[in-house]
């Protein structure tokens, strides 16, 4: 009886997975679940300082014409989004933001679909189940539809970029590249891995470093019309990069186990990065050849999030939203590997969640004691690490095994 009974549950199960009607339920259910969040009215910190007295600046001032100096020190691609929200009423605005942000949480969905069904085919079927799965996905529904933040642009056209390198689109995916570098800086976060691209040459250097760096000047170009300087437009990212936020701001990485046990940290955090620096290239360079000459998704995925991690675990001055890529990248590697992938899955989900959970509190209490709190999850974060690690290294090992055997 209790055979046929798991038999009956997996018969079911496997049903579902393969049914687009099922998904495409579970995704309406998600885009009513984020309108109805979206509607409670939640104001972040940074929507309160931030964004919205941005786009009052540009509704009251011509729209357009701040740009002529740049508004608050986001890039120029994220205002001209904020200058086309200006022309709505001001109470639509905070919606409006949401919104925005939860429609590229839908497109990496749709990218996210995209990678996995180079893997198993059947494309509309994975792209409609990743977007489903995206928009329940924990972490990027409180950070588009709760807090308003526009990491989700970025972090979407990395996964086309991840879709495009996949496909040996070169070109399309440095454009995505590029795309993701103008709305954040953070997409420099991957740099590790193009750099491990470059030394397996499945990436030529102009493409890795000239088509970025043009879509980038291309999306200053229209500021530059209205009268905004190239050193100023060009410098928004030397400022954000020399703000102190001390060795780590609510990401319990390296150096929050370091204050956690009580050791002391130099004044400068710079060396620390430039240390930091070499060792994620030693990091590239071990891993560089023992990857197979031709990746299969999974692998190719594993190396992406194994780069990804140790960059954002190795350097200083790290944020709790700064892991919002490998929050998503989680995604397709659970839908091709679930089993391997489930608790590093959880794992990494849980990091950001215990994060964003600290960050509100800080809020809430207006008490800095919860930074503390944060270092609690540093043995977690490191579990993260060192479960990709493994996963990596199974990867390398199984490849190792079909060629003896």
């Amino acid at each position: 009886m209790k055979v046929t009974l798991n038999q009956n549950i997996k018969d079911i199960s496997r049903a579902l997975a393969h049914s687009k009607a099922f998904w495409c339920v579970l995704l309406a259910a998600g885009v009513i679940f984020n309108m109805a969040l979206m509607r409670l009215g939640y104001v972040s910190e940074d929507y309160r300082c931030f964004v919205g007295p941005w786009i009052s600046t540009f509704r009251h001032n011509g729209h357009w014409l701040p740009l002529a100096e740049g508004v608050g020190n986001y890039n120029l691609a994220y205002q001209y989004i904020l200058v086309l929200l200006s022309y709505f009423p001001s109470g639509w605005s905070l919606i409006l933001v949401k919104c925005f942000s939860f429609m590229f949480q839908l497109f990496a969905g749709v990218c996210c679909g995209l990678i996995v069904s180079v893997s198993r085919g059947n494309k509309p079927l994975c792209v409609i189940a990743a977007t489903a799965l995206m928009a329940w996905w924990p972490t990027s529904v409180m950070n588009s539809s709760v807090w308003a933040q526009c990491d989700m642009i970025y972090v979407s056209f990395l996964m086309l970029m991840l879709y495009g390198l996949l496909r040996q689109r070169n070109v399309l995916a440095m454009i995505s590249f590029g795309v993701a570098f103008a709305f954040k800086l953070q997409a420099l976060f991957f740099a590790p891995f193009l750099l491990f691209l470059l030394l397996r040459r499945e990436l030529k250097w102009w493409q890795a470093i000239f088509v970025p760096v043009g879509v980038y000047i291309l999306t200053l170009v229209p500021a530059a019309i209205i009268g905004n300087s190239w050193a100023n437009m060009l410098g928004i990212y030397l400022k954000q990069s020399t703000v102190d936020w001390g060795y780590f701001w609510l990401y319990p990485n390296f150096y929050g186990i370091w204050a956690h046990c009580g050791l002391p940290l130099p004044a400068n955090a710079w060396w620390w990065t430039i240390c930091s620096t070499v060792l994620i290239f030693a990091v590239v360079w071990y891993w560089h050849n023992k990857m197979p000459r031709n990746m299969s998704v999974l692998q190719f995925m594993t190396m992406a999030m194994l780069l990804y991690v140790c960059t954002v675990y190795l350097l200083p001055m790290m944020h709790e939203r700064y892991q919002i890529s490998a929050d998503v990248m989680v995604l397709p590697l659970m839908m091709l590997a679930w089993r391997k992938w489930l608790l590093p899955g959880l794992t990494v989900v849980l990091v950001s969640a215990f994060c964003y959970w600290c960050l509100y509190m800080i809020i809430q209490t207006k008490s800095l004691a919860y930074l503390d709190v944060c270092s609690y999850g540093a043995p977690l974060l490191l579990l993260e690490v060192v479960l990709i690690w493994i996963i990596t290294k199974s990867e390398t090992r199984n490849h190792n095994k079909r060629l003896k055997n």
